[in-house]
């Protein structure tokens, strides 16, 4: 089994990139990311997607990344609960701006978890435990995906 996509939803670079979370102490470009950010626009619109960009965040300095704060699976948007205050703020933002490219909502209320955890195999999940999610969050997505 494999995924057909149509549609990707990405964010335009934020300046404010270069104070990005980072393990390996490791500022970003601005200059560089845009670079990088246009020619994956490039290759998407190559690939006959539709390509919807968001606006960036400059409050949020990972919002590029917009598999953190939220999931797809089937035609259902999770919403996460990442740990990281400058991570989680942006959970409510990405709900109203793609809300309605989906049937269901989903909402981790308790818990920490961040989509950098998890790994979605077909019909599989695997999710990583780290600072950014708990057992607690891991738990909480787990209930919902079963349900599904």
């Amino acid at each position: 089994m494999t995924y057909s996509f149509k549609n990707i939803i990405i964010r335009k670079p934020n300046r404010s990139i270069n104070k990005a979370l980072s393990s390996q102490n490791i500022n970003p470009v601005f200059e560089n990311i845009i670079k990088e950010h246009d020619s994956y626009v490039k290759v998407m619109n190559e690939l006959d997607l539709k390509v919807n960009i968001l606006e960036p965040l400059e409050d949020f300095p990972d919002s590029i990344f917009v598999e953190d704060p939220a999931i797809i699976y089937k035609s259902n948007l999770i919403i996460l609960n990442p740990a990281d205050p400058t991570r989680n703020g942006e959970k409510k933002i990405i709900r109203s701006e793609i809300k309605g490219y989906f049937e269901n909502i989903f909402f981790i209320e308790n818990g920490f978890i961040e989509g950098g955890d998890i790994l979605n195999i077909y019909n599989h999940f695997i999710i990583g435990l780290s600072n950014r999610t708990n057992k607690f969050g891991a738990e909480c997505l787990k209930n919902i995906l079963i349900s599904l």
